[in-house]
């Protein structure tokens, strides 16, 4: 009976499972031959002071032992605040628990608040029942006791001994702080505190991405990228269809950090430099404040370093040395940075392949720079305050480069020639500067297939070598002061499909026939064409049917010109057609019905002599119904044109005075799109 009871008595911690030897079981203890009789009596005599003995030093036992802990060693009060915590899943404002994920980046979902109760960490040792001898009573034997558990204060102060050479740990109210707390509070079974001199950098390492993680706001990241769910920060990443990032390593070296678009926040702590292995360091797309900070320089290993598309603010801080052998990618676009382009960057001039500064606000020069950067593919700098000539050598020695963006800037001088002679080259973009003087002949390129000038200061002629450039495909002269004629060459130009020559003051003529396949047996036509803007380039005319062979336009802007007669009927056809710009010109007649199917989307039709009723555009059919805009003069007390339907908006062409019509509440025309450009 005493073996049962035992056996169904969970406060001592053996399991109720434990099996009980059958010749044990239900045997009557002091029923055997009379030769055991009288020790059985002398053992009865002595069961009351045996109990009273063995009763007391139990509940001394029980008292001494307090709150007993997974280790079987009383914890203090702070440790068990700590263990509640595991309990909960949550030890306060804002720390975390090793072992616990709270949210497992839709790997292990947990999907109700009592799953996620279950959540605890298992017990890092496990009760194991001792063995019962088969034929004979239990016996109380001593056990061996647990070592105790250091206390969080004994773990928290050598960590401090360990990091304080390291970092900064006097202000208790500072991410540093809270890091070491949580190491402190971590299970010694996940985290071992290092003894030996040796398993320091480890430790440190791990710190750091701790410390990472609540500098940069990880309680609030869109994925937590299983942060704490062991005490290995090697294993703290996620790779799903929803995200990839986290800390990635190699040897057990952090070699990756990635967190892009992950509602990173906060400023980049100092101690990043810490992580001298590392080679992938991206947190673009993301919230980041404050600056760079100059710690970065000690990470020589990086090759691919992309911080875009934040809110960082002031200069560059010197970075590179000839130590850093590696860097090819380097993307500080989109942020709030200003000040020059330190000279250190030319450090980089034997691993460097990608530049990205644009959409910031630096200043000052470029070519002493960049110009040593003979490796560089990609060269990013548009959208910011550089004011720089581009001589003639600033950047001929970059032999492999493939795009250059220095548009929206003040960049002024002659074109450099030399940029159409690099055998890589693909993309020129100066759009939006003060450039002046084009190359008049150009050598023969196969490359380039993207050339955007626009919104410059060119005076001169087109040059017909502009032929040579044969496999252009993006040509945009527009806002420029281009004279002479719109030239029949450009219809040797096949292989465009954008041509826009808006805004220049052209010599008056028509729209040339070169255009169109067919029509001038010399020139094949712009047969690939999809976007073509002649706006406010002197046309006379009327409008050729014959545009209908450019089959792949998407876009025909014609607006602002002296074009007469009617509207083609042909340019119905145009399958792909979806903005038809022909308002500011001298057109008669009605629109053919023929539009009832067209795909057109945008229809601009006002400042003209148009008349009839066009209420058919928005009947209500399939594509009627896909037509955001349609401008015509059907405003003012006499309209010249009808339209009854909800996709038209009303011009007055006598722009009147009187709040009728093509008037918005201002008295401001709503027709009027002066400054606006179909690019």
């Amino acid at each position: 009976l005493l073996v049962d009871d035992v056996s169904r008595d969970t406060s001592f911690g053996i399991d109720q499972s434990l099996p009980i030897p059958d010749e044990l079981r239900g045997r009557n203890l002091n029923t055997n031959s009379r030769r055991r009789s009288k020790r059985c009596w002398i053992g009865a005599a002595l069961l009351p002071f045996i109990i009273l003995v063995a009763a007391g030093t139990l509940a001394f036992f029980i008292y001494a032992r307090g709150v007993e802990n997974e280790n079987g060693v009383a914890p203090t009060q702070e440790e068990v605040e700590t263990f509640e915590g595991f309990e909960d899943g949550n030890t306060g404002d804002d720390d975390v628990v090793y072992g616990i994920q709270a949210e497992e980046d839709f790997k292990n979902p947990v999907d109700t608040e009592d799953e996620a109760e279950t959540a605890a960490v298992e017990p890092p040792v496990e009760f194991v029942p001792p063995t019962m001898p088969p034929t004979t009573p239990p016996t109380v034997e001593a056990t061996e006791v647990n070592a105790p558990v250091e206390s969080v204060e004994s773990r928290l102060a050598r960590i401090t001994a360990i990091l304080s050479p390291v970092t900064n740990l006097t202000d208790q109210s500072s991410p540093q702080y809270q890091s070491i707390s949580t190491l402190a509070k971590a299970p010694e079974e996940m985290l071992l505190i290092p003894t030996n001199v040796s398993d320091y950098p480890k430790f440190i390492q791990h710190y750091v991405i701790v410390l990472l993680y609540y500098t940069l706001g990880g309680s609030t990241w869109d994925f937590t990228a299983n942060f704490f769910i062991t005490g290995e920060e090697c294993n703290w990443n996620i790779q799903s269809v929803f995200y990839v990032g986290g800390v990635f390593c190699k040897n057990g070296a952090v070699t990756s950090l990635y967190l892009p678009s992950n509602n990173v926040k906060g400023k980049i702590p100092t101690e990043i430099g810490l992580l001298s292995s590392m080679k992938l360091l991206r947190l673009n797309s993301n919230d980041l404040s404050g600056e760079i900070p100059s710690e970065l320089s000690k990470l020589t290993n990086l090759v691919d370093l992309q911080l875009n598309h934040n809110a960082l603010t002031g200069s560059i801080p010197t970075l590179f040395n000839e130590f850093w052998t590696s860097l090819e990618i380097l993307n500080f676009a989109n942020n709030l940075l200003t000040g020059t382009i330190p000279s250190d960057i030319a450090m980089l001039h034997k691993s460097l392949a990608v530049v990205a500064l644009d959409d910031n606000f630096f200043e000052g020069t470029i070519a002493d720079n960049m110009g040593a950067l003979t490796e560089l593919v990609y060269l990013y700098l548009e959208q910011n305050g550089f004011n720089d000539t581009l001589a003639d050598d600033s950047l001929v020695r970059l032999e492999n480069l493939q795009q250059l963006d220095l548009s929206d800037n003040y960049f002024h001088g002659d074109f450099p020639p030399h940029l159409l002679q690099h055998d890589n080259l693909t993309v020129i973009d100066l759009h939006d500067n003060q450039i002046t003087n084009f190359p008049t002949s150009l050598p023969n390129n196969t490359v380039l297939g993207f050339l955007a000038l626009h919104n410059n200061q060119f005076t001169q002629p087109l040059p017909s070598s502009l032929t040579n450039l044969r496999n252009l495909e993006h040509l945009d002269l527009s806002n420029n002061e281009f004279t002479g004629d719109i030239s029949p060459f450009l219809g040797g130009m096949t292989t465009l499909t954008y041509l826009f020559l808006a805004n220049n003051p052209f010599t008056p003529g028509i729209i040339p026939d070169s255009f169109m396949p067919g029509l001038l047996p010399e020139f094949a036509g712009l047969t690939r064409l999809t976007e073509l803007s002649l706006k406010n380039t002197s046309r006379v005319g009327t409008i050729p049917p014959t545009l209908s062979k450019l089959t792949e336009l998407v876009l025909l802007d014609l607006d602002r010109n002296s074009l007469e007669g009617t509207i083609p009927s042909t340019l119905s056809e145009i399958e792909p057609l979806n903005f038809l710009l022909l308002n500011r010109n001298n057109l008669t007649g009605t629109l053919p019905l023929a539009f009832t199917n067209s795909s057109v989307i945008m229809l601009l039709l006002d400042r003209n002599q148009l008349e009839g009723d066009v209420t058919f555009l928005c009947d209500g059919t399939a594509n009627s119904k896909r037509r955001d805009v349609v401008v015509l003069d059907c405003g003012g007390n006499v309209p010249e044109i009808q339209c009854a339907g909800q996709c038209c908006t009303c011009c007055d062409s006598a722009i009147s005075l009187n709040g009728i019509g093509g008037l918005d509440t201002d008295g401001k025309d709503m027709c009027d799109d002066t400054s606006m450009l179909a690019n």
